[in-house]
């Protein structure tokens, strides 16, 4: 596994070539670590990029030409090797063009490609999706970072740029139901608990915010995820794991009452031939 590094004065950054996978933000100055440490026991990812599905597909598969294709939860980019295209003193940019491998699960030809730039406490995180296809290619993005807690869940809370009112949309094996539960009521802030995430991630659709704070309940902050290119928002860990994930989504799961075509699926970007989509979001890291 090749790592490429990104430092400054504050944070030493890692990412793989192996699904462009962030795999470290390191604090040099108080000597901690903002992304978690995988465990077998909860979870083998850090922070996997989601494309070109977000979430399950119904029978982990999908129709296209009636021919029907598999492929597994939050598809196939995050098991992939990039390329480096691209490197400066405070950035790189990797690459993913279709091949063989990628065809046999998603018949489109496309590059993604994803930059990291590593500002002074702030690491700002670019996708690029283009369609090289003859035909509309139907596709979703997203990202997934686990980042570092040391205390249990209920000593956290999510701290949103705004009060908003919404239901999370319910999940039942990797599945959306249908169904809604009332969770923001005109309030800025959602407390954490093993209750909160013990039947699936929370997810908000078509989100007003733009800026979330995970913090510990005397407000020190420990890490804020900002973004305006990405309308659906889940929060998920496992009861009692040492990790808290904020992923910003382009892309939702399917529903129990997906048809399998992509081109019908909620939340689904139509890209025409050689048209190109851009997304990006920021982590902010506190110095101290």
């Amino acid at each position: 596994m090749t790592n490429y590094s990104l430092k400054n004065n504050h944070f030493l950054v890692n990412v793989s070539k192996s699904g462009a996978e962030i795999l470290s933000i390191h604090n040099l100055m108080n000597k901690t670590e903002i992304l978690w440490n995988p465990d077998l026991k909860f979870w083998n990812r850090v922070s996997p990029v989601l494309f070109p599905i977000v979430g399950k597909l119904k029978n982990n598969c999908f129709l296209e030409n009636e021919t029907h294709f598999e492929m597994l939860q939050h598809g196939f980019a995050r098991n992939l090797e990039f390329d480096v295209i691209l490197q400066t003193e405070n950035s790189f940019s990797l690459q993913l063009a279709s091949n063989e491998e990628t065809r046999n699960q998603y018949p489109f030809d496309f590059v993604l490609k994803i930059s990291y730039i590593l500002l002074e406490n702030c690491l700002d995180i670019h996708y690029s999706v283009t369609n090289l296809s003859a035909v509309e290619m139907p596709f979703a993005i997203g990202a997934h970072p686990g980042f570092a807690i040391d205390k249990p869940l209920n000593q956290y809370k999510l701290v949103f740029d705004q009060p908003f009112t919404a239901n999370r949309h319910l999940i039942d094996n990797g599945l959306y139901t249908g169904e809604s539960s009332p969770t923001m009521q005109n309030t800025h802030e959602l407390l954490l608990s093993d209750e909160l995430i013990q039947n699936d991630a929370v997810v908000f659709k078509n989100v007003p915010f733009y800026r979330v704070t995970l913090c510990e309940l005397d407000n020190t902050p420990v890490v804020t995820v900002s973004s305006s290119d990405f309308p659906h928002w889940g929060f998920w860990s496992k009861p009692g794991a040492p990790f808290f994930c904020i992923e910003p989504w382009a892309g939702l799961a399917d529903s129990i009452n997906a048809t399998g075509n992509l081109r019908n699926k909620e939340g689904i970007h139509i890209l025409e031939p050689n048209q190109v989509k851009q997304f990006s979001f920021s982590i902010e890291m506190p110095i101290n």
